[in-house]
């Protein structure tokens, strides 16, 4: 829209005079004063055929200028409404997160949930799957680490069995990185239940196994039985294993055993160059990133179980141009245990 102001835009869009677009200015923050909006089922089911009502966007736009004009207005309304506003912003899905949701999914978390629940799970069962907003900030964003924990639970155990490549990434990118908001033993005992299904695709149950591996070591031997000689599920490993975060989020969790499988089913698929000439950063280069932070962790490392598994690497003859990198951590993880066992002589003996 051409304008300068809100009142050339809004009179330009309207075809109006000055004081028409003035008065409609003056009427947006009545919107949401309505008794007429549509409910939040209503919202949703219009999102599932393409459309929406003409109102959401008009309804937004006052919820977000009196979150601006006065925050603590977002606490104020009533269930009902703040569940049509979460309807519209999620169907809505453009621009950035409004600040009048981070407010209420931080502070009114049980409102939310139900919301984000019923407009996330209808999507899972469409045939062509799509974004689902929202399930990105549950394992990112520290002010939705308690409507992750009302949601996620329910998000998981319905993800769907034979989700195609885009669902995956919401898996592995969305959902399986919020784990850690829930406990332990209740995040083990999901991961469990998805992988007891036998009708999961290869590539999910990758996706589910670089999940257990914080829960169980012998995820990481599942790994590399699923994967084997493989070349296309070792990408998929690979992938899950960066889109997750588990380099910089789960990996010194878990033990040497478990590292060296990891390396020896991704070193010999992956060119140990660190960036191309051309500067694109590539899935494989993700890769490389993510083997050259395994092979740190068993460096930094100063426990025998370590050494044991550097040497058992070495002795596989399968890390193609990795062996460079393998030798410079076999003699930092042995300067890494001699520094860790030194012991300062006292004073009187040095004396």
């Amino acid at each position: 829209l051409r304008g300068d102001t809100p009142l050339q835009r809004v009179r330009n869009l309207l075809v109006s005079d000055e004081a028409t677009a003035q008065a409609t200015i003056d009427a947006l923050p009545l919107v949401l004063a309505r008794n007429d909006l549509p409910t939040m089922d209503e919202a949703i089911a219009a999102e599932a055929k393409s459309k929406h009502f003409y109102i959401q966007p008009a309804a937004l736009l006052a919820a977000r200028l009196a979150f601006e004009r006065d925050p603590s207005v977002a606490l104020q309304r009533s269930e009902a409404l703040v569940q049509r506003l979460v309807a519209y912003y999620l169907t809505d899905g453009t621009g950035d997160m409004p600040g009048w949701y981070r407010e209420l999914a931080q502070r009114r978390p049980e409102w939310v949930a139900p919301v984000l629940l019923t407009y996330s799970l209808a999507k899972f069962k469409r045939k062509a799957f799509q974004a689902i907003t929202g399930l990105w900030a549950l394992g990112s964003e520290t002010d939705h680490v308690a409507l992750a924990r009302l949601s996620l639970p329910q998000l998981l155990a319905a993800f769907p069995l034979r989700a195609g490549e885009q669902a995956l990434g919401t898996l592995n990118r969305s959902l399986l990185p919020a784990l850690p908001v829930l406990e332990d033993a209740q995040a083990a005992a999901i991961v469990r239940m998805k992988l007891r299904q036998t009708a999961m695709s290869a590539a999910q149950r990758i996706a589910w196994l670089v999940a257990d591996l914080p829960y169980r070591a012998k995820a990481a031997d599942e790994l590399a039985a699923l994967v084997g000689r493989n070349e296309r599920r070792a990408v998929l490993l690979g992938g899950a294993l960066h889109e997750q975060g588990t380099p910089g989020r789960v990996v010194q969790q878990l033990k040497p055993s478990s590292v060296r499988r990891l390396l020896e089913v991704l070193a010999p698929i992956t060119a140990s160059e660190r960036w191309r000439r051309d500067g694109i950063v590539t899935v494989a280069d993700d890769r490389g990133d993510t083997v050259r932070a395994l092979f740190s962790v068993l460096s930094s490392n100063p426990g025998a179980d370590a050494r044991d598994a550097l040497n058992s690497i070495e002795g596989s003859k399968g890390l193609g141009a990795w062996g460079d990198m393998l030798r410079y951590s076999l003699r930092t993880q042995h300067r890494t245990a001699r520094e860790a066992g030194f012991l300062a002589s006292p004073p009187r003996q040095v004396a």
